[in-house]
């Protein structure tokens, strides 16, 4: 028989079955990995190439021919600063699938720190992390602003375990805020928010006027933790970035932050994992499991003005505002209590939630297995390509738009890693990354974040960036072709072709 309390929360009394939850969780979440060369992320590719400029420009002449290295103080730096290195042991590949991973089981994990740090306990509420570890977000490829999401939750994790420690409190904090602000200024951002909350929470719950002097007080350590971030985005070109077009806002599109933040891809699975989490969440509010306390009242409220406030693009950069409720959602499930009375119905919901993992990590898998087969046979099409040729990028007529499809917009990065080649859709721009393209090659590149043209754009010369692609271009890639292959030029030849691409050669 039960003798637990009845709503005692399956916590301490319970470490093992959440321990063993956690676990097998993390295990489903990482499966996927183990089926691909690298994780076939939409900027992924991308990465990747950057990884291998980073590692090797200065052992590769083609290479240091195409591209410079500028170091400067941007809030993009996590992948550039820890891959590379990692890369000359391990490989390109290998090296950016651990970050990703890295990145995934700080997001994942994060909420279970900071639930032990402020109950603690562990309770049910982190473990719906571990659903939504796959995401859109993910899918997207904005992996430096994952990796610096999860920081920020185990940054928030050891503010709250330093609480009586301020002088420590304010250096462990400094130290979180500049991390998390190099790799993303909205996960900063978001370690902010947590901070604020975690200080007006504090104020709440004590109900007493006396309270704000002692409130003042223990402002400082917030103070000092943040007092570097306004000097570093001062003094990075980010600042400079979009100044003719401002700052961008708009309400359009506001609804589609929630869904990215629990979608992965699309299919009949998506279904399954929506429809589990809406009972759960149906199923705790009527039981009345939710434990609430003002904090989290509280980071709620900041959490829906932040998202409101928040420019749609900012520095030059899309979706600031539509990847923050991600962020957001697995910081509020560190906070929030699920209690749940008894071990048996406890258990019960674990393994519903481990049955929704399982399912949104076979849906990954399955989708994450179609691309890489594109993406291998993109790289054994490229392979008889000479080392260090020019490559243009090209879209077809009427590219299909998915999540699926889009996987594959940054395919031709891979002929950076394999063939050491200029690739005119690399993300190479000034202020937003530290690679580069040198001259004269940075005229026959695309500039600034754009999509590659169309063929019917680069026939009818839109674009004044290919109009010499014909004379310094060895190669074509056409991505998105889903009818007959189409020359893109008189006389140049098909040398490669898979499902969602074309490679011409004059």
């Amino acid at each position: 028989m039960d003798t637990a309390p009845a709503t005692r929360p399956l916590g301490e009394a319970a470490a093992r079955p959440i321990a063993i939850a956690l676990f097998v969780g993390l295990a489903l979440v990482l499966a996927p990995f183990t089926l691909v060369v690298a994780p076939p992320l939409q900027d992924m590719p991308n990465h990747l190439a950057r990884i291998a400029i980073l590692a090797a420009i200065g052992a590769v002449p083609d290479l240091a021919r195409f591209y410079a290295i500028e170091w400067v103080a941007i809030p993009n730096l996590a992948l550039d600063l820890v891959a590379p290195p990692l890369a000359r042991i391990v490989g390109v590949d290998l090296a950016g699938t651990l970050f990703v991973v890295a990145a995934l089981v700080l997001v994942a994990t994060g909420p279970i720190a900071i639930q032990r740090a402020r109950h603690g306990t562990v309770g049910l509420a982190p473990l719906l992390g571990l659903v939504i570890a796959h995401n859109e977000i993910l899918a997207i490829g904005l992996v430096n602003y994952q990796f610096g999401v999860g920081l920020a939750l185990f940054g928030v994790a050891a503010w709250l375990a330093l609480d009586r420690r301020p002088f420590l409190r304010a250096a462990i904090g400094f130290a979180f805020a500049v991390a998390t602000y190099f790799c993303h200024v909205m996960a900063a951002g978001l370690f902010g928010l947590a901070i604020a909350a975690i200080e007006l929470g504090r104020l709440v719950e004590r109900r007493d006027g006396r309270a704000l002097a002692p409130f003042l007080g223990r402002l400082w350590p917030a103070v000092a933790a943040f007092a570097a971030l306004p000097l570093l985005f001062a003094l990075s070109p980010s600042a400079g970035l979009g100044r003719e077009a401002g700052v961008m806002w708009t309400v359009l599109g506001k609804e589609i932050g929630p869904v990215i933040a629990l979608r992965a891809y699309e299919g009949p699975a998506e279904w399954v994992v929506w429809a589990g989490l809406a009972g759960l969440a149906g199923l705790a509010l009527a039981r009345r499991a939710i434990r609430i306390d003002p904090t989290t009242t509280i980071l709620l409220g900041l959490a829906v003005v932040a998202y409101m406030a928040a420019p749609r693009a900012i520095f030059d950069g899309w979706l600031v505002d539509q990847r923050l409720p991600h962020g957001m959602l697995v910081l509020l499930l560190g906070f929030a209590r699920v209690e749940v009375p008894g071990a048996r119905p406890a258990r019960l919901v674990l393994a519903a939630i481990l049955a929704l993992v399982a399912v949104r990590a076979a849906d990954v898998a399955m989708n994450w297995r179609a691309i890489d087969q594109t993406t291998r046979a993109f790289r054994a099409a490229i392979e008889p390509l000479p080392r260090g040729t020019t490559i243009g990028v090209l879209l077809a007529d009427a590219p299909k738009r998915s999540i699926l499809a889009d996987a594959t917009l940054h395919l031709a990065g891979h002929a950076v890693v394999t063939r050491s080649a200029l690739v005119s859709s690399l993300f190479a721009e000034r202020g937003k990354q530290v690679v580069h393209v040198r001259p004269p090659w940075t005229t026959r590149v695309h500039p600034g974040d754009i999509w590659p043209p169309t063929l019917a754009e680069f026939e009818a010369g839109a674009y004044p960036f290919t109009r010499d692609w014909p004379a310094s271009m060895g190669a074509i890639v056409v991505l998105h072709e889903t009818g007959a292959p189409r020359a893109p030029l008189p006389g140049w030849t098909l040398a490669g072709a898979g499902a969602g691409f074309a490679i011409w050669r004059r």
